[in-house]
């Protein structure tokens, strides 16, 4: 049932699928590092304010992230040394440095936030 709701079109007349823009959206909103408030206000925007009446885009980014999950579409992201030496996870998952090249891994190494690369 979840499948069927995910394929309707968008709204009358487009191509695109509520599956299809909610996953370009949060794939945009993930590439940005835009913060989950943001992705929340960006999807109530859309679907109340900007697309065509009626529309089946979801209007809240959790409601997005269940509709990918409920699909077995997860993403996990996982930051990397800028110059692609080195993925932070497992044996590097708290490293400030990178170990081959040395350059740092976060804009903030303090607090270990703002890495410089996610893939």
């Amino acid at each position: 049932m979840a499948l069927e709701d995910a394929m309707k079109a968008l709204y009358i007349g487009t191509k695109c699928t509520k599956l299809t823009t909610t996953i370009l959206f949060m794939n945009l909103c993930t590439i940005h590092g835009v913060n989950n408030k943001f992705a929340n206000e960006l999807f109530a925007l859309l679907h109340f304010h900007l697309l065509f009446e009626p529309n089946c885009l979801v209007g809240k980014y959790y409601v997005a992230r269940t509709l990918t999950q409920n699909l077995g579409l997860n993403y996990n992201n996982i930051h990397a040394c800028a110059k692609r030496c080195v993925l932070f996870q497992g044996d590097h998952k708290n490293v400030v440095h990178c170990p081959t090249c040395g350059k740092p891994c976060y804009k903030d190494e303090i607090n270990m936030v703002f890495p410089l690369k996610v893939v």
